[in-house]
């Protein structure tokens, strides 16, 4: 495991606080959570979970076809986009920077989830959706065309967030985490 990842969160729960910390991983493990309803519903099992530096793998008996591995890959978004909605609710009716917190922790997790950079779950998703279609020599060639122009937009977006967060260290540390430990 990249130790980066790891050194990352311990870095936001010093700088930060154990608060938002806790929010970030259970915003993280919602996610995988996501994940593992879509391979259930797609009548899959678990064989095992893998902890990786960006998340968890979650590996099902046997093959799934490419829709349910799309299905899947976007689920954890889903989930996350599921959870920006029910603490934005909260966060306009009670108010609570905490749950304005957590909805934008969210948001941040599922947006960068879906960029199609080898990884990360827009990768599989497209690439399982344009295998479906069209084989996967085309997914292959897709999908390096799109992450490579979504790594870099993905890099330039990071460091707008370092630059638009004025220089917050848990944030430099989270974007440089991501950023250097994608597998490319």
């Amino acid at each position: 495991m990249n130790i980066l990842f790891p050194v990352s969160f311990a870095v936001i729960a010093y700088i930060e606080g154990v608060l938002p910390f806790l929010m970030l991983l259970a915003a993280v493990l919602l996610h995988e959570a996501g994940h593992i309803a879509a391979v259930a519903a797609s009548g899959g099992g678990i064989r095992r979970i893998d902890i990786e530096p960006l998340g968890a793998r979650i590996v099902p008996y046997g093959l799934m076809s490419h829709r349910a591995d799309a299905y899947s890959a976007l689920a954890g978004a889903a989930f996350n986009v599921l959870a920006f909605a029910a603490s934005s609710a909260v966060f306009s009716v009670w108010g609570g920077l905490y749950a304005l917190f957590f909805a934008l922790v969210n948001l941040m997790l599922a947006v960068v989830n879906l960029f199609p950079i080898r990884g990360l779950d827009g990768y599989t998703a497209l690439y399982s959706l344009v295998a479906d279609r069209y084989g996967a020599d085309c997914a292959d060639k897709v999908c390096k065309k799109a992450s490579a122009v979504g790594t870099a937009l993905f890099f330039l977006l990071s460091a707008a967030a370092v630059w638009l967060s004025g220089f917050n260290p848990g944030v430099a540390a989270m974007t440089a985490a991501v950023n250097l430990s994608k597998k490319d």
